[in-house]
């Protein structure tokens, strides 16, 4: 059996006699015939029979004119892939992310895709997706996306660099949201300790931002009051500004937009999260992929930067080299937080646990 032959089989179901199929596949009738004769021969099982003028398919021919139908797609697809590993910088380019990584990185894709940076007038044709899934869950999707750009707090388990392509953008520290209103809110930094008496923001149990109120708790040796469950920062960010409530935020991704907001930062306890980019090793030998991932990676850099030219944190420079620094192809960090959990009537508060979920 070959190409030809299944191809004239799932036509043949479409069409209903040799000629159409002839007529359509651009051949002589009697070649098709022949085909026809000779896959019978091969199979040993009757694929067709006459009624009138058209061609019928047996239960035999119906399944392996479906068959067919599903390998010329695989056929079609591979020679997509194919093509697109050639110096088109212009081949689609599949990137999913989760929310607030998506909302700072994406739409800098979108400004830079005009041209690329060798001056060629083509670009990527951009699809995104967005996916607020367990850590755990990200790696699965490199199966649909060619770049997924995921989450891993500092405790959870690193990502299966045996299977995987990890780029680094931000190692994006946690820091304490508040009003600008705030009696904190003039500080440069703030203690655990301090902020054991105010009324907290947490995302539901389980997800990162909780973990990770968790581990300020650890340090202040006291459970703080969690007045509200919120996890999208952009409520979470309004209740804020709307009275005396704190909270969580992801330095760089957080929103931003309301200058009522203030993000102080942590001096006792450094909670931070990983946003990498995952693919195929495959993947990334495309050349629209590849210039992806460098966009991207300026993206993450415009974020940094923004940030450092800020006047709200002491030593931006300092802080904007590290995270450079720690931008690396395969992440294999491996120093993970670890506490004890308390029980509920303890003293002491919650602590975090591999595998946690992020707030997005």
């Amino acid at each position: 059996m070959n190409l030809s032959q299944m191809r004239i089989m799932r036509e043949l179901a479409e069409r209903g006699t040799i000629a159409a199929v002839a007529r359509h596949l651009h051949v002589t009738a009697p070649a098709i015939s022949q085909q026809l004769a000779a896959l019978h021969r091969e199979m040993g099982v009757a694929l067709t029979y006459r009624v009138g003028r058209e061609i019928r398919l047996t239960e035999a021919g119906l399944a392996l004119a479906e068959m067919a139908g599903t390998v010329h797609t695989l056929i079609d697809r591979a020679a997509e892939t194919v093509r697109e590993y050639g110096d088109d910088a212009g081949a689609r380019v599949r990137v999913a992310a989760f929310q607030s990584a998506g909302q700072a990185l994406l739409p800098g894709l979108l400004g830079s895709s005009s041209g690329s940076s060798s001056g060629s007038s083509s670009s990527p044709g951009l699809v995104f997706g967005e996916h607020d899934v367990a850590q755990p869950e990200f790696a699965a999707l490199v199966d649909q996306y060619d770049l997924v750009i995921a989450h891993r707090m500092d405790h959870d388990e690193p990502w299966p660099s045996e299977q995987l392509s990890v780029t680094t953008l931000l190692s994006e520290p946690f820091d304490v949201a508040m009003s600008a209103d705030h009696p904190l809110a003039g500080r440069s930094s703030v203690s655990a300790a301090e902020l054991a008496d105010e009324s907290w923001i947490a995302a539901h149990a389980g997800f990162a931002p909780d973990v990770a109120l968790g581990v300020v708790e650890a340090t202040a040796g006291v459970r703080f009051q969690r007045a509200h469950r919120v996890n999208d920062y952009h409520l979470a960010a309004s209740l804020i500004v709307g009275g005396e409530l704190l909270a969580l935020f992801p330095r760089y991704t957080a929103p931003r937009a309301d200058p009522r907001l203030v993000l102080v930062p942590l001096e006792d306890v450094r909670i931070a999260r990983n946003i990498d980019v995952l693919a195929r090793p495959h993947a990334l030998a495309r050349v629209a992929v590849a210039g992806v991932l460098a966009r991207l990676r300026g993206a993450a850099d415009v974020l940094i930067e923004g940030h450092v030219q800020s006047p709200r944190t002491q030593d931006r420079n300092s802080e904007a080299n590290l995270l450079r620094q720690t931008r690396v192809s395969v992440s294999n960090n491996r120093g993970f937080l670890r506490y004890r959990l308390p029980s509920a009537h303890s003293e002491r508060p919650p602590t975090p646990h591999k595998g946690s979920r992020a707030r997005t």
